[in-house]
């Protein structure tokens, strides 16, 4: 039995272990439309149309075999930054955040905890969008420059997603 800490697998692919077993397997991601960042190991999408409500477009990522994308670190949320710089001009992008309540969770169902990374606008999140009732302001875009917003659930966006 092997280990993936002295595997020979070449620099386009990635040792995993299965069953104990180091296996080598390729890079990249499965759709062409996607992008695939090779540090964070990230295979992403940015949409600008259709513009979806949050909801929506969490299920035309699904359709995709993909998910709302998650920001859980500085390295990933550098790399969207970047490509949304290249993209889109002062816009914001729902992302696979949402709070309920005083709660705050990505849409694979883990908490964004106190020490968890995050990367908040001025004021934000402020649960204040004119656009909605403040009850409804619980879902989180990412703008061009990185920072994130919560912004009203029923408005329509543009968005990012991601295969995992």
């Amino acid at each position: 039995m092997g280990s993936c800490s002295y595997n020979k697998c070449s620099r386009e692919e990635m040792c995993v272990e299965l069953n104990s077993s180091p296996v080598c397997v390729k890079l990249g991601c499965r759709h062409k439309q996607y992008t695939f960042d090779e540090m964070t190991k990230t295979c992403f999408r940015i949409l600008t149309t259709p513009l979806l409500r949050w909801r929506d477009a969490s299920e035309y990522c699904k359709q995709d075999g993909a998910r709302l994308i998650k920001l859980d670190t500085r390295e990933k949320n550098d790399l969207i930054t970047e490509a949304l710089i290249n993209v889109v001009v002062d816009s914001h992008l729902w992302t696979g955040y949402h709070d309920h309540g005083d709660l705050y969770y990505w849409n694979d169902g883990s908490e964004l905890r106190r020490d968890s990374y995050k990367n908040w606008g001025y004021l934000q999140p402020d649960n204040n969008d004119p656009d909605c009732n403040a009850w409804r302001v619980n879902c989180i875009t990412i703008q061009n420059n990185g920072k994130w917003f919560d912004s009203c659930c029923n408005l329509e966006k543009g968005f990012i997603c991601e295969i995992i």
